[in-house]
């Protein structure tokens, strides 16, 4: 058998309409039962350095976190997600309540001798320096490409990554100094934290 357009359509409607009621059950039930659940939608490194340490520290009424990319945190909400967590503002329809201000750190597998005892990085030191960072619209692109451009500043993207953590490793393998807002991760990057004053 060969759904029509129209067909296809139909079908399409009617699994939301039942996703929808199962997550309306679910909904009904945890209320019922005194005990919220909510599902949130985030990046990966969010759900890993953010709200996993939350839910554990907390014991938030998180049941299920759902990792998308940085393009589709705010469309989950329309999928069966109660909460959105992101590092860009959501549409304007949408409510909004900032949760956590993280800096923009630059890592290093060792820190560089022009580096050392610096509690800010201006942006015109690393010209010459390889960056490894985490890109496909995430904020860390987003602000170190737009401040690039807007000092004119020329730097050496060697590499963009899905997430932090990735980007992290890379810079532990030394394929370059690492912009990220993933905390440090112990043992083998040495740290460099950098807030860009300029911006």
């Amino acid at each position: 058998m060969e759904l029509t357009g129209a067909g296809e359509k139909l079908l399409e409607l009617a699994t939301d309409i039942l996703s929808r009621v199962d997550r309306a059950e679910e909904v009904m039930r945890a209320l019922f039962m005194g005990r919220p659940a909510y599902t949130v939608a985030c990046l990966d490194t969010t759900a890993h350095f953010i709200i996993a340490p939350f839910i554990a520290e907390t014991s938030a009424p998180i049941v299920d976190v759902r990792t998308v990319t940085p393009n589709d945190v705010y469309t989950a909400l329309d999928k069966n997600v109660d909460l959105a967590v992101s590092t860009h503002a959501p549409p304007r329809e949408r409510s909004v309540l900032e949760l956590v201000d993280i800096p923009i750190t630059a890592q290093f597998a060792q820190v560089p001798d022009w580096a050392r005892n610096r509690h800010a990085l201006e942006l015109e030191l690393l010209t010459n320096q390889r960056i490894v960072m985490p890109g496909f619209g995430s904020a860390v692109e987003d602000v170190v490409v737009g401040a690039s451009s807007l000092l004119g500043v020329s730097l050496d993207l060697a590499h963009i990554t899905g997430t932090g953590t990735i980007a992290q490793a890379l810079a532990a393998a030394g394929v370059g100094a690492q912009w990220s807002r993933n905390p440090r991760a112990s043992g083998y990057i040495r740290f460099l934290c950098s807030r860009w004053e300029t911006l």
